[in-house]
């Protein structure tokens, strides 16, 4: 069957959102970069991926999920949120760390996932720096130990977590983490690392886009000033 639009436009971005060394380069989700259209993008992405019109087909972009962070896997999310504040003005970084959770499965067996995580605005997306505190085998441990650096997950809004991951499993797709918060937001990350090299997080758009939008915000006009700020 045709490759999966949506997993060949992460591809072909990440090909180029990175550098030989694991670092983000600015060329697609640079700072100060105006909004660029879907055809637009879709081309560049095409152009710098190496990847044809006819391995894509025809994208419907938005109806039931939309791409909305690149998240990559740090061993100090605040040393890699001032890192990428110095280097490309990205920000500022909102830190949370040891996430509460009020459930948690690892492939499917009750776990505990012991993070932090930085999220910040770099152009239309935002990028999350992720750490694990331990060990513990976990959907970040499955791709990079402790001190490890690279893309770790692309992460989408859907409709509807459920369906989406019913959707994923009659893939053949394999749910590697299935969690809530202690505020009630509902995610999944999905293991589509022999695929793409990383995974795939899902989770629906009412209870995190005011989150998104409140980051998206704080990055309008930034004057690079307090680049890491701590919630919670």
């Amino acid at each position: 069957r045709a490759a999966d639009p949506l997993l060949i436009v992460t591809v072909a971005a990440l090909r180029f959102a990175q550098d030989d060394s694991g670092s983000w380069s600015p060329g697609l989700v640079g700072s100060h970069r105006p909004a660029t259209d879907p055809e637009r993008l879709l081309a560049l992405v095409c152009r710098r991926g190496d990847v044809s019109s006819n391995q894509v087909g025809a994208i419907q972009i938005g109806e039931t999920s939309s791409t909305v962070q690149i998240a990559s896997h740090v061993s100090d999310p605040a040393a890699a949120a001032r890192e990428l504040a110095a280097r490309h003005g990205w920000g500022p970084f909102f830190l949370l760390e040891h996430i509460p959770l009020a459930r948690c499965l690892y492939r499917g067996a009750p776990a505990t996932f012991d993070h932090s995580s930085a999220y910040g605005q770099a152009g239309d997306l935002m990028v999350e720096l992720i750490t694990q505190h331990n060990d513990a085998p976990s959907a970040l441990r499955d791709l990079f130990a402790r001190d490890e650096r690279g893309v770790h997950h692309v992460a989408c809004f859907v409709d509807e977590l459920a369906s989406a991951l019913a959707e994923q499993r009659a893939l053949g797709a394999a749910v590697a983490l299935e969690a809530e918060t202690a505020n009630g937001t509902r995610f999944a990350m999905v293991d589509t690392s022999r695929e793409l090299g990383h995974m795939l997080e899902l989770y629906e758009r009412d209870k995190l886009a005011p989150f998104y939008a409140m980051v998206r915000q704080a990055a309008h006009g930034w004057d690079g000033l307090e680049p890491v700020r701590k919630l919670g």
